[in-house]
């Protein structure tokens, strides 16, 4: 194949990736409590000049991500007034450069149709579309972790120096969206070679200036990121069983898979898989380029020794997709390359038709992997509008969240949206704020319209809306309620001296045990005073 052809193709495979990408995109992704605290983060960084040294947290407390993410997306909301569909489109956009990676390996490592067929594999992915629309560090997280890879093998394999220059960016871009990606230096033991100091110097000063960030962040801070590191592996296992582990890795690789590949049937995929791989690991198991790629689509194995939230999430795969799509990719081919090339064909057309059936599904909304709750951008949007459409004056509002009594998301949505399109912000009528700043002025004159925003029920118990309902009769009266995707919302009045009027019919046990409730906890109800 001629280069000018090769380069041709690719583009058009770049072209579909894109498409697919930004089919529908406009308000259908999803929007909720990291996205709006990251958007209350870098609005200081535009107008406070409060420069960020790290980034989100992990769920290891006193470790944090890196601040990449805040600096990528500040050009995107600068210059949109912090509208989140720029924010959307930039990382789909970086998604699809996953398109050119994963063709690069493919190339290096075998040849520029196996290279080709990866790219194309990549384009059409559900997975990845789905990565691109999610507005977190985790988005970013299988182009990083794949370049760091694609480097690693061109290093490795074809003894490029380049190779081991891009395997750094790619590490400390990794680090910088999910600290637990630092485990990836383990491959350079395992797979090093000899190389000239100026490759290796250069390597490590591009790495210090990428990660400099999270040292500065360990002086400042009293290196807090290495004594909770400490306390976090003391005694950290996840071998107690491990049955279990290995029953959790394996479909953790196969729900990846899954939605990558082949979703008509999870078994299929797994004995396709599992062949591919053996099939890989018989015929190039003499060769750098079998025991690359065998380690690499084995990589994610050290991270199940120990027990972390990453590992139950759709992210816990997200540094092996590139192996699993250049041995797909290398399967096709070879298939394509036998006496039955038919089977090639099958092949291929059973995972476009998969990755089409579940764009087709969702309407191309492309949000239900990383979604922890059933709400998009435009649902939010029109329950902001049907607020201010449906008030006369002055409101305020109240929500009953996820995570509880946190108003970041409402706080910044009536910032970014409301207050840009009707000229002025409502009051808070919540919870006192303490974890992150807010936006809105408290409630603290009791203007008599309010609203009570519910978020679906997805990590809020029926009892909490029970309760807060039932605490919000007691000082103001429904006028109406109206639903929004999954978010419903209440319009209300402050009493003015009429008896309260319980909505919900309750028992006496159900009241007793909301009074018990609120005697420990009365932030389930809507603040009268601060």
């Amino acid at each position: 194949m001629s280069r000018k052809k090769e380069i041709l193709i690719l583009s058009f495979i770049l072209l579909i990736g894109i498409l697919v990408r930004f089919t529908n995109l406009t308000d259908n992704f999803f929007f909720g409590y990291d996205q709006a605290r990251d958007v209350q983060r870098i609005h200081d960084i535009v107008y406070e000049k409060d420069i960020k040294l790290v980034g989100p947290e992990t769920d290891i407390p006193g470790v944090f991500n890196g601040s990449l993410l805040y600096y990528l997306l500040l050009p995107a909301y600068l210059l949109t007034n912090f509208n989140p569909n720029s924010a959307s489109a930039l990382l789909l956009l970086i998604n699809a450069l996953g398109i050119i990676i994963v063709y690069y390996g493919g190339r290096e490592l075998f040849n520029s149709k196996v290279g080709l067929l990866a790219g194309f594999l990549w384009a059409i992915s559900y997975q990845q579309a789905n990565y691109g629309r999610y507005i977190s560090n985790t988005g970013l997280m299988p182009v990083f972790a794949t370049l760091f890879f694609v480097g690693l093998g061109i290093w490795y394999v074809k003894k490029k120096d380049i190779g081991l220059i891009l395997s750094v960016i790619g590490l400390s871009f990794s680090i910088h969206v999910g600290f637990y990606f630092i485990y990836l230096t383990l491959f350079y033991i395992l797979l090093w070679r000899k190389t000239n100091l100026k490759t290796i110097l250069i390597s490590g000063l591009t790495a210090l200036l990428l990660l400099l960030p999270f040292a500065i962040a360990e002086l400042k801070f009293g290196f807090l990121t290495t004594r909770s590191l400490f306390g976090y592996f003391s005694g950290q296992s996840n071998l107690e069983n491990p049955l279990s582990t290995i029953i959790t890795y394996l479909g953790s690789i196969n729900t990846s898979l899954y939605y990558s590949f082949f979703s008509f049937n999870a078994f299929f995929l797994f004995l396709f898989f599992s062949g591919a791989l053996v099939f890989v690991y018989i015929n190039y198991r003499k060769t750098n380029q079998g025991k690359f790629l065998t380690i690499w689509a084995l990589s994610t194995l050290p991270l199940f020794a120990f027990k972390s939230g990453v590992l139950t999430g759709q992210s816990g795969q997200s540094s092996m997709i590139g192996a699993a799509t250049i041995i797909f990719a290398l399967a096709i081919y070879m298939l394509l390359k036998s006496k039955k090339p038919v089977l090639g064909i099958i092949v291929l057309f059973l995972i476009l038709a998969s990755n089409l059936s579940l764009f087709f599904k969702e309407q191309f909304k492309n949000s239900k992997l990383f979604s922890y709750q059933p709400i998009t951008y435009r649902d939010e949007k029109e329950l902001i509008d049907y607020t201010y459409n449906s008030s006369n004056d002055k409101f305020s509002v109240c929500a009953l969240t996820n995570p509880f009594f946190i108003n970041t998301l409402w706080s910044s949505l009536y910032k970014i949206y409301g207050e840009k399109k009707f000229g002025y912000l409502p009051f808070w009528s919540g919870q006192k704020q303490y974890l992150n700043k807010t936006f809105l002025e408290y409630d603290k004159n009791h203007v008599n319209t309010r609203y009570l925003i519910i978020e679906p029920p997805s990590g809020i118990s029926p009892q909490s809306k029970m309760l807060t309902i039932y605490l919000e009769d007691r000082v103001s009266k429904l006028v109406e309620e109206k639903k929004f995707g999954s978010l419903i919302i209440q319009k209300r009045q402050l009493l003015q001296g009429e008896k309260p009027l319980s909505t919900q019919k309750l028992t006496t046990e159900e009241i007793n045990n909301i009074n018990y409730i609120n005697e420990r906890d009365p932030r389930y109800s809507c603040f009268n005073s601060y």
